[in-house]
This record gives C-alpha cells, structure tokens and sequence, in this order.
C-alpha cells in the first residue's frame, strides 16, 4: 500500500527558503490542479495486457483521487477530437467530485490528440506565480504538428513555478522522448504508465504533486544533456532517523564529497524487474518514502551513467550515493548581461580524438548547452569546447580527469542588432532587403558585407564593432552606420522614403488583352531618362524614391505602346492607369493564288517608313498602333505592296492577289 502511495508523497530537496517567520506566516492561495486529458482516438486502447480502454481506467483513477482530495482546487480540460479543439470543461475551484468528473463521464475519444494546444488553456488558466500543477494525461505525441517543447518553455518563461507533471499511458519510446521536454523545462515529473496495476499510483501521484506546488520549480536537463543554466544547491534531506523507510539519492563526481548540485535523471528499478522502472525523475538528488527492500538505483548526466543496488532499511532513510567515473567541465561567462538577459548562443562540448590530435579534431558532441553558464558533466579525457554566437566562434581545449571540476571562460563579445525597416510614415516594408557590412581594406569599396536578410524586422548576432546597414525596398535605398556593443542588444528603426506605384495598361481593341505580352519600364527623368524598373507582370507594383517618372507600357512585340508621367512623394501610394489604343493587322494572298506556303515574305513599315514587321507566316496578324502602313509582299517572283489606314480597336485583313 506503501508503494502505491509513493508517488503522492515524493519529496523533493529543496534549498530552504531562509525567509523570515512573517512571510512563512502570511496566508497564501490554496494550490489548483488542473487535469489536462487527451480524448484521441487512442485512448479507446489497452494499457499492457490487461483489457478495458485507457481513458475508462485512468477515469475511475480520476475519479479515486479526486475524492480523496475533496474540498481542493481542481480543473479539467479536454484536448481532441481535432486540432483546435481544447476545452476547458470545468474551470478551477473547489468542486464536488461529480462535477469534475462528469465531462469526462460522457467522453467519447476519437480523431487527433492536439497535445500543444492542450498546454497552451492550461497555462491560461494559472496566474503568474499562483501555487498549484498541470497533470498532462496522454498516451502518445501531438500528432498536429505543433511543437509541444516551444509550448513548454513558454510555460518556463511566462508562468515560472507551474509545473507539469506527464501520465504517460503505455506510450512508445519515440513519443516518450518527443513529450519529456515538456516535465523537464516545467520542473514536472513523467509517470510512465506501462500496466493496469500502476496506473493508480501514477495518477495520485502526478496529482498529489500539483497540489502541493507552492513556489518556483527549478525546470530540470532534457534527458540527454547534462547542462544547467541555474543549477539547484542540494541540502541534506532531513528524514527522522526511526520514522518510515525512506530512499535517499544523491550523486558525486569519483570521491568527491561533495553532491553534485546539476540536474539527473533518477530511474528506480525493484531489484526483480530491472527493465521498467517504477520512478523517473529529473532532479539534483531526491528523497521517496519505499518499502523496505532491494532496488536499483540508475543516475544519468548526459553520456555518463551509473548504477547502485541499494538495500532500503525498515525506518528511517537508506542513502543511495551514486558515484560518476567522470569530472565536471564548468562553463562560465563573465559578461554580467548575459546573466541578466543572455542573448542565444549555443556551446559544444566535444571529446577530442586522441591526446596528439589538434583542437580543431573534436569528435562526436557529448553535450550542447544553449546557455553561456552551465555545468557538463563528461566521462575523463580531453574535450574541445566551442562557443559559437551567430558569426562568432570561441573555442577552448581541455583535460578533464575524474572526480574534478574545471572551470572554462566561454564569454563572447558579439551582440545583437535588430533593424527595423519602415516607410516614410512608419509603415513596416515587408519587401525591404537588408544587408549589414563593416570595413575591409581589402575588398573593393573598402567594405566586406557579412550578413543580409529580407523582412520588415531582421536580426543580426554580430560580433562588437560598427557596421554600415543598408536597406533597401524595390529601387529605394539608404545607408546608416551602427554600432553593436559586445552582449548588447541594439535595436534600430530605419526610415526608407519610399513611394508605392502600381500600374496596369487597358488595351483598346477588339482581342482579349489579357492574351497579349506586357512590359513595363520605369524611367527616371531627373536622371536622364534612366530605367530604374522594370516588369513584366499584368498589374506591375514598385517601391520608388520621391521623385519624377515616366511610366512605359509595350504591349506585344510591335509598337504598341503607352506612356504616363507621375510625381511621387515620399510615402504615398500612387495607382496609375494605363490606355494603349491598338488594331489588328491581318495579312493574306488569295485562296486561288496557286502560291507555295512558303514561298512569300511579309514587310509592314509605318507612315515615317520605320519597319514595325516582318514574317514569312503563310497568313499572319499583328496588334499595331493606330496609323498608316504600309505592306511589302514578295511571293513568286513578285512584289506586291497596298496601303492602308488601321484605326483603333478594329480588326482590319488587307489581301493580295498576285
């Protein structure tokens, strides 16, 4: 009976809180517990072997537990049967059991598990630093492709101290390893559920636990890291030396005396079943209420693991002090920014290959820690430790032997630009292009460019130093000069004067024009006439400096055209139709002329004898500006030539005889 309270009752080591005896007396809210349970089609399942769905047993489990803890706060939310569905059915406070266990009466699982969403009305419903947990119940991985780890940092990061604790119900490894991150960023535990008979206990524990939440949680490693931004000081457990029987497990670095104060994962095996375990925990070292009996005690630290059998004594507590053939690379930042608002980075720590092999040859990584101050707790041997942040890369060469701990300065002298590319009335230019570069002797210009991005915001991690930012949007360009402090975040609004021109040509004539090629050239006439644009879509857009211009539009591939000129203003948006007139020129020899197809060329000149055509087409046609022309056909031996006026928007066919 013990064993299946266990969980319930887990006590975690815990720094003390040193606050003075007012404040430990001060009335604070009761916990909330809200029960988050997945309603797929999945759980209609069997856990193990035994029969009955999932969500049946886990309800009746519910349904114990809830009435155990009558009078506490409780929620329930349901996520499924589709992607966007996550109710929450009963909203926190104290109810009676029934109430909360009559949504869940009625469920009738099916479809697709939206895990991350799930999460996301659960956070809603806890304000910041309010006491209490999330008890995730689940039997598999979002299957809607959102990401449930981004879910759970923002949980770390919006409401520090909500805990969420995983019921996983006979999940696969693959999912197992997909939904961890979730307990470990949140400082919760997973309770994995492999049959019938543990399925109790898991529940009351992970529920147990919510409603004992009372301050911030320190969000343990993922499972294979070994790294910890703020690592957790571990304090003696004090267990009364003839009270219950109690495990108590903490791990060292080879003889060192001292516990190590960074995040494990704990497994606990009964000694007669070492394949599934019974508890799986992240934390620096723990203390559990146990039968008295034989157990396995397994730690891990990213790659290095170790196994303890221990002997739990009738009363009181049975150490359980697991020791790592290993040493502690310690990694530090001086910069007093990056602890206060660390900018992202990312540092590898990997073995070197042999003892005469160069820096440079690290093998395989043993760890990554996103931050610059983490602890890494690696097998003995020589490691190459890089730091890199955006464009810049550090990188250190280290002996690590067992039972030590070295410390590594990883401080990293880049910072953070962000441009922000804006109109002239402060409108975002989605289309912009920036490009971020700094001196260079050696390259023409004397600039080198280092970085470029597109988007309204970009950002840019860059090492210290000034750097000239241009931003561009369509032909409109600007240059600044910025200066980035090492960890600095600097932010910059860039104004570009920009004008927004739109334009589209309707042809007047009698053919679909929507069949017809289009070209537009936009011409600078402050700068001689120069094209500074140009398109070849239906309806044309372009960003353009304040300025004059001559909008022209060549439809087809003669002498069509039509032409506008327009001021535009810095941050205005200009929309300026276009009107060609046009006919159609339809070219042919009689039917009767006993003429060879090939055997004929066709010349049409306009009014100022300039060629607008040539084809040898047996019977061709041409759209043509309105006008006077004149047609040259040489067929047979002979020229033949006819005037004729083609007016706009008329279809006019013009036939020799020979």
């Amino acid at each position: 009976m013990m064993l299946h309270r266990m969980c319930a009752t887990l006590t975690l080591i815990a720094a003390a809180s040193g606050q003075p005896a007012s404040a430990q007396n001060a009335v604070t809210p009761s916990p909330t517990a809200v029960v988050v349970f997945d309603s797929s089609g999945s759980m209609w399942g069997e856990i193990g072997s035994e029969r009955g769905p999932k969500f049946e047993r886990t309800r009746e489990a519910l349904r114990t537990v809830f009435a155990a803890h009558k009078g506490a706060r409780a929620g329930l939310i349901v996520f499924g049967p589709s992607c966007t569905t996550a109710d929450v059915q009963v909203p926190p406070g104290s109810h009676p059991p029934d109430v909360l266990m009559r949504p869940l009466d009625r469920l009738n699982p099916k479809s697709k598990g939206p895990v991350a969403l799930g999460l996301k009305r659960a956070m809603g419903l806890f304000d910041k630093g309010a006491p209490g947990g999330v008890v995730l119940v689940l039997d598999g991985a979002d299957n809607c492709n959102e990401d449930v780890c981004a879910v759970a940092r923002d949980i770390a990061e919006q409401k520090p101290g909500l805990a969420v604790h995983l019921v996983s119900l006979g999940m696969t490894e693959a999912d197992q390893k997909a939904t961890r991150c979730i307990a470990d960023l949140t400082g919760g535990r997973v309770f994995t559920v492999a049959t019938g008979s543990e399925l109790s206990a898991a529940v009351d524990g992970a529920v147990g636990l919510a409603l004992k939440a009372g301050g911030p949680a320190v969000p343990g490693a993922e499972a294979g890291a070994s790294a910890a931004a703020v690592p957790r000081k571990p304090e003696a457990p004090r267990i009364e030396e003839l009270g219950p029987p109690h495990l108590v497990a903490r791990a060292f670095l080879g003889d060192d005396t001292k516990a190590l104060a960074v995040p494990i994962r704990w497994r606990v095996y009964r000694s007669d079943d070492v394949a599934r375990p019974f508890l799986d925990i992240t934390e620096p070292q723990f203390s559990v209420p146990l039968p008295s009996g034989s157990y396995v005690v397994e730690a891990a630290a990213g790659a290095v693991t170790a196994r303890v059998d221990v002997s739990v004594a009738e009363k009181g507590p049975t150490p359980a002090d697991v020791r790592f053939v290993a040493g502690a690379i310690a990694l530090t930042s001086t910069r007093a920014s990056e602890a206060a608002d660390p900018l992202a980075a990312q540092v590898t720590v990997s073995r070197v290959a042999s003892p005469d092999a160069a820096a440079l040859d690290g093998g395989e990584p043993v760890a990554i820690s996103p931050a610059l101050s983490a602890t890494v707790v690696v097998p003995p041997g020589r490691y190459l430790v890089t730091a890199e942040r955006g464009y810049e890369k550090l990188t250190r060469e280290i002996d690590v032997a067992k039972g030590t701990s070295h410390p590594v300065d990883v401080t990293l002298t880049s910072g953070q630009l962000t441009v922000a590319a804006v109109g002239a009335l402060g409108e975002p230019l989605t289309q912009a292009l920036v490009l971020v570069s700094r001196d260079d002797p050696d390259q023409p210009g004397g600039r080198r460019e280092v970085a470029r991005s597109g988007g309204a915001t970009s950002s840019f991690l860059l090492p210290a130093g000034l750097y000239y930012v241009t931003v561009r949007s369509g032909h409109a360009e600007t240059l600044d000069q910025i200066a980035v402090g090492a960890g600095a975040r600097v932010e910059r609004a860039i104004k570009l004067g920009v004008a927004r021109l739109s334009t589209r040509v309707t042809i007047v004539t009698d053919r679909r024009d929507e069949e017809l090629p289009v070209s537009y050239r936009v011409l600078d006439l402050q700068r001689g006439r120069a094209v500074v644009a140009s398109s070849h879509m239906r309806t044309a857009s372009f960003s353009l400096p304040a300025g004059t211009y001559r909008i022209v539009a060549e439809i087809g591939a003669r002498n069509v055209v039509a032409e506008r000129d327009v001021k535009l203003e810095a941050g205005a948006v200009a929309e300026v139709p276009l009107e060609a007139k046009a006919g159609e020129l339809r070219l042919a020899l009689a039917r009767d002329a006993g003429i060879f197809a090939s055997d004929r060329f066709w010349q049409v000149s306009d009014a100022g004898g300039r060629i607008v055509w040539r084809t040898s087409h047996q019977s061709p046609s041409a759209l043509l500006a309105p006008g006077r022309y004149s047609i040259r056909c040489e067929t047979g031996g002979k020229v033949l030539e006819k005037d004729v006026d083609l007016l706009a928007g008329r279809t006019q066919t013009v036939e020799f005889e020979p």
